[in-house]
């Protein structure tokens, strides 16, 4: 028997998961009836563990929660067959047992495992002898069990009858491991426990005639709550009101040697379980309604204090369940969009959307990129209104704690001013560039003339001031080239000279051009080919702009003496060129970072390592507009991986090079 999902509906299941007061009164309902017709306990106990196996079902999976489930009784020695006797005896090492001892029977099993099915093909719980107290210590689950059931054990190891039990209502308790992985309750970890997934167990029993108790056992692959196990000692008195009728007829084998409670005493017997029964429903009942009083209480509180943050938000926020009602919207939605505040609880989160679509720029993009965000997980976009204004809008699912999809929340904030923000600082960047422009140029040609001697021989008091004020110039313009560059991108005038153009040859060139770079920091390059004639479309001239960013960037976070290492493979339809150096490595908090506008990871005193923070920025948006992409590895202390990637290039099949510009951009001092 393989625990495979269960194909029944979700009225004839049950999901210990989530086991509530229904569920206790059906389930109750079926085991009660499941005496009807039988002839002996050990049919009942067959029919019992069979309905709760393929009963209990995890609704997420669709598949049996329990591994095992096994029916206990204890009997007196000399009521069991002679098979049963050799087998208890056996487990007396020797001991000469007593008529009147109690033995723990299996009646019943059902399990995943093919001999689980069986009782009979038990090999250690057939029969188990209830000698003594250091035989029970020896067996820690049945100990605790009879204790959690309320057994009183002097009794159970005297044999005397009706002693058994305490004969309140609370006698009809549940044995509970909540974690059954590692329990000292639980015995076979090793053999049993881990194999089968047990994760809890779950018992539940009481007293029957003379004085027995019955158990019945659940083992379960799903994790069984405490409100759970608790209303199952209901359930432990409907078994028993299915086993009254059958008196002493225990075995199918065997004949009763008693008919089944008759007459006056069998009347009390079923009035006093009845009544049990009631007093334990009422209680699980007032259990219930007060445990539901406190979650209602505690879920008001969460959704009052949910309602005002979202309330207090800058946001407008909208959240739907999965059917389109609106579960949640808050007044500074309809105040950002102009629209009728939405109603709660109404299905209308279509006409919302159509609604906020009508005043955007382009309603028809913005229903569209609306329906392509809600087969995602999660995005984020800019939006144009038509009346200017720029809006950030984010959406996520929202999922219950399983994963199951409950619905959607959208948040839209008005990031105009902020946009307005940035376009006034890019306007002055600019202007303060183009300005800087032209005198740093010619400040550097004059300090490279003077640095060179071709003014004349220095003194040697000025030349390092001056060779210090030329690195400083060198420095300024490459600032003023990069935030030029990053204005030309995002105005989409950068220029493009595509062209074919082999990598290997170039990847060489460029290390060449930066290996006086290295040798002042006493760093060296090896250029590693495997890609013989492996042809890409690009611009050259930015191409090397590129590889001379990510070279110069490990160059600076290489040990001295350190080694970079370059090379160029083919990667599927790909060439990808790579750049390694054994540095510290990027901090994990500042990889999401890498590639964006002036940032820099911590350089700590290192002059060596400061630079714009925009040269990867740069280098991303240069291959990104070539067809290819960009990305690193890196590991802290263990030194990092950029590489970028570019379309091979096929004779017979060329790209469209239109939009991008024929001429190379000279315009660089």
């Amino acid at each position: 028997m393989s625990s495979q999902p269960v194909a029944r509906g979700v009225d004839d299941v049950f999901d210990l998961g989530s086991f509530g007061l229904r569920d206790m009164t059906r389930l109750g309902r079926t085991l009660r009836r499941l005496g009807e017709g039988a002839h002996s306990m050990e049919e009942l106990a067959g029919r019992v563990v069979r309905r709760l196996y393929d009963d209990l079902v995890d609704l997420d999976t669709g598949e049996r929660s329990c591994a095992l489930v096994r029916f206990f009784k204890t009997h007196r020695y000399d009521d069991l067959g002679p098979e049963l006797q050799h087998f208890a005896r056996a487990r007396l090492d020797g001991g000469a047992p007593s008529p009147v001892m109690r033995c723990l029977t299996l009646l019943g099993s059902a399990g995943d495992a093919p001999g689980w099915n069986a009782s009979e093909a038990s090999v250690a719980h057939r029969a188990i002898p209830l000698v003594s107290k250091e035989m029970l210590s020896k067996a820690p689950m049945i100990s605790r069990l009879l204790q959690q059931l309320g057994v009183e054990v002097e009794a159970l190891l005297e044999g005397r009858e009706g002693l058994l039990v305490d004969p309140e209502p609370s006698s009809f308790n549940v044995f509970y491991v909540p974690d059954a992985r590692g329990s000292p309750y639980i015995p076979a970890q090793s053999g049993f426990v881990a194999p089968a997934g047990v994760r809890s167990v779950l018992g539940f029993g009481g007293m029957l005639s003379r004085g027995d108790i019955f158990a019945v056992i659940l083992f379960s692959k799903v994790p069984i709550p405490l409100s759970t196990a608790e209303l199952f000692r209901t359930l432990a008195l409907n078994v028993r009101m299915a086993a009254l009728p059958l008196g002493d007829a225990v075995f199918a084998d065997q004949s009763p040697q008693r008919e089944g409670d008759g007459g006056a005493a069998g009347l009390e017997s079923r009035i006093a379980t009845l009544e049990q029964l009631l007093a334990v429903y009422e209680r699980s009942v007032v259990e219930q309604a007060d445990r539901l009083y406190r979650e209602q209480e505690r879920l008001r509180f969460q959704t009052t204090l949910l309602e005002c943050q979202g309330e207090a938000s800058v946001d407008g926020v909208l959240s739907v369940d999965d059917a389109g009602t609106v579960l949640f919207a808050n007044r500074r939605l309809a105040e950002m969009w102009g629209i009728d505040p939405p109603v709660v609880g109404t299905r209308a989160s279509a006409g919302i959307l159509q609604a906020l679509a009508a005043r955007t720029a382009d309603a028809t993009a913005f229903l569209e990129l609306c329906a392509a965000l809600e087969r995602g997980q999660q995005g984020r976009v800019e939006i144009t209104l038509a009346d200017g204004r720029t809006f950030d809008q984010y959406t996520a699912p929202i999922r219950s704690e399983s994963g199951r999809g409950l619905g959607r929340v959208w948040h839209f904030r008005d990031i105009t001013a902020f946009k307005e923000m940035d376009r006034a600082k890019d306007e002055f960047v600019s202007a303060v560039s183009h300005e800087l422009r032209t005198p740093l140029t010619s400040i550097r040609g004059s300090l490279d003339l003077l640095v060179g001697g071709v003014m004349g021989e220095l003194p040697a008091a000025s030349k390092p001031v001056l060779e210090t004020a030329q690195r400083s110039c060198h420095r300024l313009v490459r600032l003023v080239n990069d935030v030029l560059d990053i204005e030309k991108i995002e105005a989409g005038g950068m220029e493009f000279r595509m062209q074919v153009l082999e990598v290997e040859p170039l990847l060489q060139q460029s290390v060449e051009a930066l290996q006086p770079y290295g040798d002042q920091f006493g760093v060296t390059f090896r250029v590693h080919g495997s890609a013989p004639g492996a042809r890409v479309e690009a611009d050259p001239d930015r191409l090397a702009q590129v590889l001379g960013n990510l070279l110069s960037n490990a160059v600076r976070f290489s040990p001295p003496g350190g080694v970079v290492e370059v090379a160029a493979a083919v990667h599927g339809s790909c060439v990808r060129t790579s750049v390694v150096d054994r540095g510290e490595g990027i901090p994990r908090d500042f990889q999401a970072r890498v590639f964006e506008k002036f940032s820099q990871g911590d350089a700590g005193s290192a002059s060596r390592r400061r630079g714009t923070g925009l040269g990867l920025n740069i280098a991303r948006a240069i291959v990104e507009h070539m067809g290819g992409t960009i990305g690193f590895l890196s590991r802290p202390g263990a030194g990092s991986t950029f590489y970028f990637d570019l379309p091979c290039w096929r004779a017979n099949a060329g790209r469209a090079n239109a939009g991008r510009g024929d001429a190379a951009d000279e315009s660089r001092p």
